[in-house]
């Protein structure tokens, strides 16, 4: 079956970024579901942004009307932003799916439209978002071909028309992946903007299952405008047992000015399932330089994050 364009290279992405608690993240989940196909999904959490500790709610309810072909999501947080989507699948033929959700975002109200479609060569995504008020009107599609289940390449882009004193802007992206069960590998050039700058993002990930207690992956970004400096990340699972397992990671990310020193971080996660239904993941991110006697980068973060089920 061919994949999405998020979805190449997901393992490596995901291990490098998932069970990693940081940033001073306190975050609780409860999830119930039942068998009508009806979710619902409660989190709280508290996170630094900045110099600010933020407490946010978020109600996350979700309707699976398998029966029909019909999906309803939804999602709404205590900082009055939400989300709510009805989606179709299998309309016509199997594979595609159809949605139109509406949401709301720093006072500013969207409609979004999409279509997708997926079968074992193809698979294709579409999305146009419709600005009620403030933000612009943004065009969104990618395009994947798989050849024999194992090797995937993959287009994107977004167009987001000019609003008011703000220029359009086009992004674009493509991805060539190989993947097997035991093993991942991507690559991935793409266009990116920050701080009004133009970037051009080049980047590989790698993710291999060596048993069913080790798992190891690796990920690597360089920008060639050198608005961004080179990243690289190593990382590994490992499981104690059933109910216990250990995520390091090992980051280093340069600056544009080679002048300063590189940031090197160790990250660690934590996780212990306590029961069938309760999880808990404990995280440390460390500045390496610091604990070398350096007065180097950001300072030590600790994090955690319990869920019930």
């Amino acid at each position: 079956m061919a994949k999405f364009f998020d979805d190449i290279g997901k393992d490596s992405n995901d291990l490098l970024s998932k069970d990693l608690p940081l940033s001073g993240a306190a975050k609780v989940t409860v999830e119930t579901k039942n068998d009508s196909g009806v979710t619902l999904v409660a989190t709280g959490r508290r996170y630094i942004k900045g110099k600010d500790s933020l407490v946010e709610a978020t109600f996350e309810p979700t309707i699976d009307w398998s029966s029909q072909n019909v999906e309803i999501k939804g999602n709404f947080s205590s900082n009055s932003e939400y989300s709510k989507t009805v989606s179709v699948k299998d309309l016509g033929t199997k594979g595609t799916k159809l949605s139109l959700g509406a949401a709301q975002k720093a006072g500013n109200t969207t409609v979004t439209a999409g279509f997708s479609f997926k079968n074992e060569n193809v698979a294709v995504k579409i999305a146009d978002t419709y600005p009620i008020n403030g933000d612009p009107m943004v065009f969104d599609g990618s395009f994947v071909g798989a050849y024999e289940k194992k090797i995937f390449v993959g287009l994107t882009s977004t167009y987001t028309m000019s609003s008011g004193d703000k220029p359009s802007a086009f992004l674009y992206g493509g991805k060539l992946g190989f993947d097997q069960p035991e093993f991942q590998g991507h690559v991935h050039a793409r266009n990116a903007v920050k701080d009004k700058k133009d970037q051009m993002l080049l980047g590989a990930g790698w993710f291999h299952k060596i048993s069913d207690v080790l798992k190891i992956g690796a990920g690597a970004t360089f920008d060639t405008k050198n608005v961004q400096g080179p990243s690289v990340n190593l990382v590994a699972d490992y499981k104690f047992d059933s109910s216990s397992s250990l995520r390091s990671k090992i980051g280093l990310q340069s600056h544009p000015d080679s002048s300063k020193p590189a940031d090197l971080r160790l990250g660690f996660g934590l996780k212990q399932l306590f029961s069938k239904n309760a999880t808990a993941i404990f995280g440390a991110d460390l500045n390496a330089r610091i604990l070398a006697g350096q007065n180097s980068g950001d300072d030590h973060t600790f994090g955690v994050e319990i869920k019930f089920q």
